[in-house]
């Protein structure tokens, strides 16, 4: 199947025209259209016009229903709570473009997890001999910062985390540890590089023994958490991954585009016509992503 594009200049005897492209090579229409500048621009927007054609669609995401072409930013996506996208099509309808495109999000536009602290002193911060905060998914960690009342006879520090299966590991390597004071508070800074879904600081005499001490009851301990999702893929609901991306999205800002979108979503929908197709896109570490999606339907002749 092909499909015409055509360019008209506003005037009445402006001349047309077209160029043909495979079904395939149309699901990115929508995408290239918005990025699109110069002669293109017109040729992609003159595609995406309204075509009496076309047939009414349903999407939603999240629950929420959304445009059939569109962006968003900050959308969170982790390992447990998939970002789900649901289009339904009308009866008799077969999709003409799926378009499916992530880029790394840093605008800080989505509130931090919430973190839960534990102390070995049942949550006080006097005497303590270990410390530990959790925010739920698997994120990755950079730093930690570990409040203390004096900077005098400070504590040896040992970090581990849980990775989300409630068990303790030690950091691959030792993590480097600085200390500043700033108006009678002192702050140890851990630098890290470890994915963790809980943070254990334990302080240790120099024979590396737990040792209790006091901690700032203000900030006892802060974490630096990314952003950054990692490890994402997309399934259709109940089904093995039909798409996978490794590690964190391009630090360039380049788009990761979900290929073989298409023809998987018009393979399922006529396995099963009428029932709606459900997307899900997950992250083994959780992080917010930006999305653009863009998708429509013909009526069968």
């Amino acid at each position: 199947m092909s499909l015409a594009l055509v360019s008209a200049s506003a005037s009445a005897s402006a001349s047309a025209s077209a160029v043909d492209l495979t079904l395939a090579e149309a699901s990115d229409l929508a995408w290239l259209a918005r990025r699109a500048t110069g002669p293109t621009r017109p040729l992609l927007a003159a595609a995406l016009a309204v075509d009496p054609a076309l047939a009414p669609m349903h999407v939603e995401l999240s629950s929420l229903p959304v445009p059939a072409r569109s962006s968003t930013e900050d959308l969170l996506v982790s390992p447990h709570s998939p970002l789900r996208m649901t289009i339904a099509l009308p009866d008799g309808a077969r999709l003409r473009t799926a378009s499916l495109v992530l880029r790394r999000c840093d605008g800080g536009g989505v509130a931090g997890p919430s973190l839960v602290q534990e102390t070995s002193a049942g949550g006080s911060t006097e005497g303590v001999e270990w410390i530990a905060l959790g925010w739920g998914d698997p994120r990755r960690v950079h730093e930690l910062r570990l409040g203390l009342p004096s900077p005098f006879d400070l504590p040896r520090l040992r970090v581990t985390v849980d990775r989300g299966d409630g068990t303790w590991r030690a950091l691959a390597g030792e993590p480097a540890v600085t200390a500043r004071t700033l108006g009678g508070r002192t702050q140890l800074f851990v630098t890290l590089d470890a994915v963790a879904a809980r943070v254990r600081v334990e302080m240790l005499d120099a024979e590396a023994r737990a040792r209790a001490v006091d901690l700032d009851p203000h900030a006892p301990l802060e974490v630096e958490l990314s952003e950054q999702p990692e490890g994402l893929s997309l399934a259709l609901a109940g089904e093995a991954p039909l798409w996978r991306h490794e590690g964190p999205l391009p630090d360039s800002g380049d788009d990761v585009i979900v290929e073989g979108l298409l023809e998987r979503l018009v393979a399922a929908a006529e396995a099963e016509p009428g029932r709606p197709l459900v997307l899900e896109l997950r992250a083994e570490v959780a992080g917010d992503v930006e999305l653009w999606w863009s998708f429509d339907a013909f009526h069968r002749a």
